[in-house]
Order: structure tokens, then sequence, then C-alpha cells
């Protein structure tokens, strides 16, 4: 189910912010968009996409709360590419995690739920 999408236009629309990340953190919430995700999970299965990429750089999805560790999930090396990868992280409180992006420029970012821990 996807729980967050930063492009304006693509759903679920009412959960933000809907903008591109730029070397920023942003809190994203699993149990949102009707996901069944409780909010007491222990770990989260997601797929992550990275697309509308201005220029290199990565993504970091870490438990919520924790911030960047140092570990990059994506990695790309040039405008235009749309990359993806599934990642089993922990989940921060309330099952949250925290999506990471550095490097030269900012991308859209798109995160899909398939299953979780309890």
């Amino acid at each position: 189910k996807r729980v967050y999408d930063s492009r304006p236009t693509e759903a679920p629309t009412a959960i933000g912010p809907k903008t591109s990340l730029a070397a920023a953190t942003r809190t994203i919430d699993c149990t949102g968009n009707s996901s069944g995700v409780p909010s007491n999970a222990t770990g989260l299965l997601l797929n992550v996409t990275a697309v509308t990429i201005s220029a290199n750089g990565f993504l970091a999805v870490t438990p919520g709360g924790a911030g960047f560790t140092g570990t990059s999930t994506l990695n790309w090396a040039a405008a235009g590419t749309a990359v993806a990868n599934s990642v089993t992280v922990a989940a921060g409180a309330g099952a949250k995690v925290d999506l990471t992006t550095g490097g030269g420029g900012n991308a859209d970012v798109i995160v899909d739920v398939f299953g979780y821990y309890l």
C-alpha cells in the first residue's frame, strides 16, 4: 500500500508534505492511507523509489526519530533516473520512518509498505 508520495498530484494526496526532498529528513507515518500497519509495528518491509531526480545523491531510510545514521538505502549517479529498492527497517514510535536525502540535488520519494513485524 502506498503510504507516501512527495509529488503533489500523486496519491495519497492528503499525506504531506508534498514537496521533493533536498538534503533533508522527513518523517513518514506508515500507518497512513489505510495501510493496515498497526502503530505498534516493530519493523517494516518497504519499497522506496526516488524519481524526478535532479542530480547525484542518496536516500537513507531509518527508524522514525533516528535521523540519518550514515548508511544509504538508495544511491543514484545521474539526473533523470528513477531508482527503487526494498528495505527492511525497524519502526520508530507509531510505525514511523525517517527519509533522509543528500547529495547535490533533490528527488521525489515514494514509499510503499508490503509488510510489517509485530
